[in-house]
């Protein structure tokens, strides 16, 4: 298997996937590494290219039941899936001082909806009202 990714506002190191067959679930683990930039306190995300950037990981580990996968004809799979982001920095505009060495991290649970369906109407509301541009 060949896997790549190209990801805005980061150079990316590597990319690497592990598929295992664990008793009844099957498990894909993607690990990212890359070099990039926090976010500015507007939101914005600076490229690293003005030598700004820190390491960065992001880990996404998907599960599914061998039994949800026997059927060759389904399009849409149930699969648990969790997330786990490592950035080697903290932001100035947090109040941290700039010799204050430290990291940040974001774990999180993903949700999976069919094609064109929100999971969250809530949450859709309110990040489309705080980034109407994103959508």
């Amino acid at each position: 298997m060949k896997v790549s990714l190209e990801q805005n506002h980061a150079i990316v190191r590597s990319i690497d996937v592990v598929i295992e067959q664990l008793d009844t679930r099957y498990s894909i683990v993607q690990t990212e590494r890359k070099l990039r930039c926090f976010p500015d306190a507007d939101g914005l995300i600076r490229g690293p290219q003005d030598g700004s950037g820190s390491e960065a990981q992001t880990v996404l580990h998907f599960t599914a039941k061998q039994s949800d996968l026997d059927g060759l004809s389904l399009q849409l799979v149930p699969v648990s899936s969790t997330y786990d982001f490592r950035l080697d920095s903290l932001a100035a505009w947090m109040g941290f001082s700039g010799d204050q060495k430290g990291s940040t991290v974001a774990q999180g649970v993903v949700a999976k909806g069919k094609p064109g369906k929100k999971v969250n109407m809530a949450a859709w509301e309110r990040l489309n009202n705080l980034f109407p541009d994103f959508f």
